[in-house]
């Protein structure tokens, strides 16, 4: 399967039922001064890497935390509810 760029490729996944397995809090500098962020996602037992460079990686970065921080918001909903 091909895809656009890195955030094609995790939105791609995630509509075929896959998920974010491990994600990195930050963006890492290189010595080289780029920007890099890399995610691991998982589908059908099947895991993935998805790299991303400079603006691409700040893009990637964002959507993730986006993702992230809204289940965890899902989670603490659930939390007071049951309380």
């Amino acid at each position: 399967m091909n895809y656009k760029n890195s955030l094609d490729a995790l939105l791609t996944i995630l509509n075929l039922g896959g998920k974010i397995t491990q994600a990195p809090c930050h963006i890492s500098l290189m010595l080289n001064g780029l920007r890099y962020y890399s995610i691991e996602v998982t589908i059908h037992e099947n895991h993935f890497l998805i790299q991303a460079f400079e603006q691409e990686a700040s893009d990637l970065f964002q959507q993730v935390r986006t993702i992230l921080d809204g289940k965890k918001t899902d989670v603490k909903k659930i939390e007071v509810i049951f309380r």
